[in-house]
């Protein structure tokens, strides 16, 4: 009796075993086309993102002060305000990006992207072209982490790798994204098929990570409100979206590099 019993529990923890190998080599097998098309139904179907035309980031991004060349990060963070506007045209994606201090207005800085130059300007300064790295940067303009899987050169499926994430430990998926030679890392939740974090450059857990939680429908499609940036668990941003606006007119002077901070934040309701 005793042995019946026994061998009955080793042959159940052996079903189980076999039954998780057997899930695991699934997703591992799972190919690039049935891994996109799980997220972009968990996200709202591709042809709604494929059909998304402009939008209006508005967020919070409090980021520590000085990030050093070294491992280590300083301790003293800054928030600021910060709005990304985007307008697909053609097959380019325009950007202009502000950001200021509400109770400092000197501490305003705005990049742009306008599908011929990129530069950058902070308030009271020269204009600063950067026409040289302007095709680079066009390559990573998107509305939303996803768009960048419509805009990758090719796509790799790297199989399943345990994230931790809030102390909790999450079976994904790894996409490795490959944009003008340089490889970005999307980590897919097994199970809701978001992505809950990625990484740049390299999968080494020294790399800075980018978490994303909070996700919330905005015109039918799911975006995360929050982003936590995390180096060797030391906290180096968090952006908390205040809202997201997709698909209205955005004027093409919004790109212009002379339009003025002041004449941009108040022709937007943010």
């Amino acid at each position: 009796m005793i042995w019946n019993k026994l061998f009955s529990r080793i042959f159940k923890c052996f079903m189980l075993f076999t039954w998780i190998m057997l899930f695991t080599l699934k997703l591992h097998a799972q190919d690039i086309q049935t891994i996109l098309s799980n997220h972009y139904k968990a996200l709202g179907a591709k042809e709604n993102w494929d059909s998304i035309r402009s939008a209006i980031f508005v967020y919070t991004d409090s980021s520590l002060k000085e990030m050093s060349n070294t491992e280590s990060f300083g301790n003293a963070f800054q928030s600021k305000i910060a709005i990304k506007i985007n307008k697909r045209v053609g097959n380019h994606i325009y950007e202009r990006f502000i950001s200021y201090s509400p109770n400092d207005s000197t501490n305003t800085s705005s990049t742009c992207y306008n599908g011929r130059d990129y530069w950058r300007q902070k308030i009271g300064g020269p204009i600063e072209s950067f026409s040289d790295f302007s095709a680079r940067y066009g390559k990573f303009t998107r509305i939303g982490q996803t768009m960048l899987l419509s805009r990758a050169d090719s796509i790799k499926s790297l199989g399943t790798k345990e994230l931790l994430k809030d102390n909790q430990s999450i079976l994904c998926l790894v996409l490795e994204l490959q944009i003008d030679g340089t490889s970005t890392y999307f980590f897919i939740n097994s199970k809701t098929w978001l992505v809950e974090a990625s990484r740049h450059l390299s999968l080494s857990e020294k790399n800075p990570t980018t978490y994303y939680t909070n996700y919330k429908l905005v015109s039918g499609l799911m975006f995360p409100f929050q982003e936590t940036v995390k180096k060797n668990d030391t906290l180096v941003s968090l952006i908390e979206y205040r809202s997201i606006k997709l698909n209205i007119d955005i004027p093409d002077w919004i790109f212009d590099s002379q339009t003025t901070f002041n004449t941009i934040l108040n022709s937007i309701n943010h």
